[in-house]
């Protein structure tokens, strides 16, 4: 018995050396072998939870990262869409300015068209006389062409000496530029109107269009002028709508009962 006592005496020593070795707490072997055992499984705990929570430390970390990432961005979308928003209220406010000046840009290419199209039938109407010339066999001299001047612009004034003038000189323009084509002579006295006369063949080029009325050579055009702007026309137009005027409703339409300050006014009793 003594032999044994001695053993486990020596063997408790040497297991206490090797925990004061490793820097642990030198614990005494309660209760043999299970004690150990239990503490053992004990720190793995702990170590194990040490470990969990070191992983869910480093992934809330990461997702405060990515939240703040998202952020920016969201930011950064936000500031886009403000500024698409905005250029898109300026294009908004501005296409009313950019359809002005496309109507203004588009009636002075027609303007020009028409001087062009004038242009090509005086070469037109040259060429085929050459070509005559040439079939004929006949020498052909040329008159000395004279720069017609421009007649001056009609405006809508009602006054018949400026209206004949206008007509007179137009004529006169047509001899010098050599323009025996109708609808050219249409075309080119019509580039001469402007103000309230050029609102008047607005709305009677509308009516072609639309097929309500057909102005296609000069001598059509020159009646429609003088129909709207000779002054005995003029009065005639406004007595016709005059005449034309009628009468619907009852007198007490037009004149309403007057107040009681407004009999006191006339002396009503």
């Amino acid at each position: 018995m003594a032999g044994k006592d001695t053993n486990v005496r020596a063997s408790g020593v040497a297991e206490e050396n090797v925990v004061a070795e490793r820097g642990r707490d030198p614990l005494p072997p309660i209760g043999g072998k299970k004690g150990g055992r239990g503490q053992s499984k004990s720190r793995d705990t702990i170590a194990s939870l040490d470990e969990r929570k070191c992983v869910l430390e480093e992934t809330m970390g990461d997702v405060k990262d990515r939240l703040g990432y998202v952020e920016q961005n969201l930011q950064t979308l936000e500031d886009h869409v403000l500024e698409e928003l905005e250029s898109l209220k300026k294009a908004v406010m501005g296409q009313d300015e950019l359809r002005t000046r496309f109507m203004e840009l588009f009636a002075n290419l027609q303007e020009q068209l028409d001087v062009v199209k004038v242009g090509v039938e005086e070469t037109r109407q040259e060429t085929a006389m050459c070509k005559r010339a040439i079939a004929g066999g006949a020498v052909v001299t040329h008159s000395p062409r004279v720069d017609a001047p421009k007649p001056k612009e009609f405006g809508g004034k009602r006054d018949a000496k400026e209206l004949d003038n206008f007509i007179w000189h137009m004529e006169r323009y047509f001899e010098g530029a050599s323009i025996t084509d109708e609808k050219a002579k249409v075309r080119t006295a019509t580039l001469y109107l402007t103000d309230t006369a050029t609102l008047w063949w607005r709305r009677k080029h509308n009516d072609i269009e639309k097929g309500l009325c057909t102005i296609d050579t000069w001598d059509v055009l020159k009646k429609e002028i003088k129909r709207q702007f000779y002054p005995e026309n003029v009065t005639y137009e406004a007595r016709k709508k005059l005449r034309e005027l009628k009468h619907k409703s009852s007198i007490h339409d037009y004149h309403p009962q007057p107040t009681a300050q407004r009999k006191k006014q006339l002396g009503y009793f």
